[in-house]
């Protein structure tokens, strides 16, 4: 037993010399070194982030001193136009304080000189004065206007700085009634462009060989097709212009009908599924134009099929978000309401609201400012210029000249 027992000790033994007396080449000397060595980069590249950072937070703290500079600068302006406001507001009272007591005074003469002209007749005025009794009459009336349009032009513009400077409180007292009565369906726009894949075997057919297919298929509108973004089965449709990626959208559907049933898919039957998709489209913005123009009480009839179908596009336009066909019926209400409150030509003041933003129809298209393109489709149909010169100035392109411009 004890034999074994020293057996066993003399082989562990051997084995820890083994490893102890393991030579050193099997050591990697550059280990330690390159360790360093990334540890250095890793600091540098600790550092430089941390200068980024530094650099940044100065960049937003001198942002924010700026902007708070310039809250103070328009703050020191507004509390600037209220003490004029209130200077002007005090020359008034006392321009006003000063006319009262020469009114007062001239009142006081006029009914001494009424208690005397009570006293005489008019034939003694006409005898004293050497004028008949008419001219006598005549002259009478003449002083009495000259004293009541005495400072006619301080009071003209009295009341002109009392308008303006009431105008806004009242202004904001009319849109708050407009806007409460308004009521429309919110204008966010709603419109989503991408297609469910119900075979992936579609999305190779789709791309082609080569990616020829799907290279095809761009072209014709162009769009952008974009694959796995986000969701693995959906297909999105990319893209400036909303109304062609709604065509691409729906030629898409149409070649995923096509390709389940035919197992194929060529440039042929791309074209097809693109001509088909853009006169349903179409058809479908006369139908959407035929019916914001009905809503806006006009009469589609009546209204060029050309100018229908623009009107209807803007369902497939956006503008920071909206719906421009929304905004369009949301603009042409409220300025309907504005123009009853305020007096000015309901219908003048409606469609130009209404029609302000068609040349977002076609800007996409063919390029130019929307507020151009309006002005020159709505002169193409010869609408009443004023009409056109309201929508065409909502962007101040040109000077307010009438009371729905603004």
């Amino acid at each position: 037993m004890e034999i074994a027992f020293l057996l066993i000790g003399l082989a562990l033994g051997g084995a820890g010399m083994f490893f102890l007396m393991k030579p050193a080449d099997d050591l990697d000397p550059e280990k330690p070194r390159e360790l360093l060595k990334n540890a250095e980069k890793e600091a540098q590249h600790v550092r430089e982030d941390n200068r980024e950072k530094i650099k940044a937070m100065q960049r937003a703290l001198e942002a924010e001193e700026k902007s708070m500079e310039e809250s103070f600068e328009k703050m020191e302006s507004v509390i600037g136009q209220k003490e004029e406001i209130l200077n002007r507001k005090e020359e008034r009272n006392k321009a006003a304080q000063t006319s009262k007591e020469t009114l007062d005074g001239e009142l006081k003469r006029l009914a001494e000189e009424e208690k005397k002209l009570t006293e005489n007749t008019v034939g003694e005025l006409s005898k004293r004065s050497g004028l008949t009794r008419e001219k006598a009459l005549e002259e009478a009336r003449r002083e009495l206007e000259a004293l009541v349009t005495t400072n006619a032009e301080w009071r003209k513009k009295s009341a002109l700085e009392e308008l303006e400077e009431d105008a806004p409180r009242h202004a904001k007292a009319i849109l708050q009634v407009v806007i409460q009565r308004l009521g429309v369906e919110s204008s966010v726009d709603k419109n989503h462009t991408g297609v469910i894949v119900k075979d992936d075997k579609f999305k190779g057919l789709l791309v082609g060989k080569g990616g020829v297919n799907i290279e095809y298929l761009e072209s014709l509108l162009p769009v952008s097709i974009i694959f796995n973004l986000g969701d693995t089965a959906t297909i999105h449709v990319g893209g400036v212009n909303l109304l062609r990626r709604n065509i691409a959208k729906k030629a898409i559907e149409k070649m995923q009908t096509w390709v389940k049933k035919k197992g194929s898919l060529d440039h042929e039957m791309i074209k097809q599924a693109v001509d088909e998709s853009e006169k349903e489209i179409m058809a479908l913005c006369d139908k959407k134009g035929a019916e914001s123009i009905k809503l806006m009480g006009l009469d589609p009839a009546k209204t060029p099929p050309e100018l229908v179908n623009y009107v209807g596009r803007l369902y497939f336009r956006t503008s920071y978000g909206q719906n421009v066909t929304g905004h369009s019926n949301e603009m042409g209400f409220a300025a309907r309401l504005i123009a009853d409150f305020i007096g000015t030509d309901p219908q003048i003041a409606m469609q130009a609201a209404f029609y302000h933003d068609i040349g977002k129809a076609i800007d996409h298209d063919v390029g130019g400012a929307h507020d151009d393109l309006s002005k020159e489709i709505l002169e193409k149909f010869n609408y009443d210029p004023r009409i056109v010169h309201a929508a065409w100035v909502h962007h101040d392109k040109g000077p307010c000249e009438n009371p729905e411009d603004f």
